[in-house]
């Protein structure tokens, strides 16, 4: 009988690995329709890839915002961080990826979440002169005065790149 047991266990470990896999697969090559029925099936929305990022945030980084809408629908963590402490509202900020940002915001992400170098999504936003994005982390009431590890805000690398409509957004 305990041998039965072992083989039942054995036996689910590898199908629940390689529906992982699937998984995995289908959101990194951004397949929603394989994705959809993975996660429908009851596979977790929270999976994280094998370069340690949340689904939702590999999404987010390749401006898939399909996927990243799927995703939110099974209830993935907006705030997830991989292991630099990164999330898919960072990655979207530094993208320019506004429609996922929006949905990002919708589900509840936190604005003033930060990763290992203490930047935010604000902080990428300014640095990569995505006006939208920076608009509408002010609107939801980004911390403007957040300073990463070097000491800057999200105001001072909008002045260092010459952002004046950023500056003028982040003074007001």
């Amino acid at each position: 009988m305990k041998k039965l047991f072992i083989l039942f266990v054995s036996v689910t470990a590898i199908k629940a690995a390689s529906a992982q896999s699937v998984l995995l697969e289908s959101a990194e090559d951004s397949n929603t329709s394989n994705l959809r029925y993975e996660l429908s099936t009851g596979l977790n929305a929270n999976t994280i890839t094998s370069n340690g990022n949340s689904l939702l945030a590999a999404a987010a980084l390749k401006n898939d915002t399909a996927t990243v809408k799927m995703l939110l629908q099974y209830r993935a963590n907006p705030d997830a961080q991989d292991a630099a402490g990164n999330t898919a509202m960072m990655l979207a900020s530094l993208k320019g990826n506004t429609a996922a940002v929006k949905m990002l915001l919708a589900a509840g992400a936190d604005t003033d979440k930060t990763n290992c170098m203490h930047a935010t999504a604000l902080i990428f936003a300014a640095t990569f002169g995505h006006n939208d994005i920076v608009a509408l982390l002010v609107q939801y009431n980004a911390n403007r005065n957040t300073k990463d590890n070097l000491g800057y805000t999200a105001m001072d690398y909008a002045r260092g790149q010459e952002y004046t409509s950023i500056v003028s957004m982040l003074t007001k």
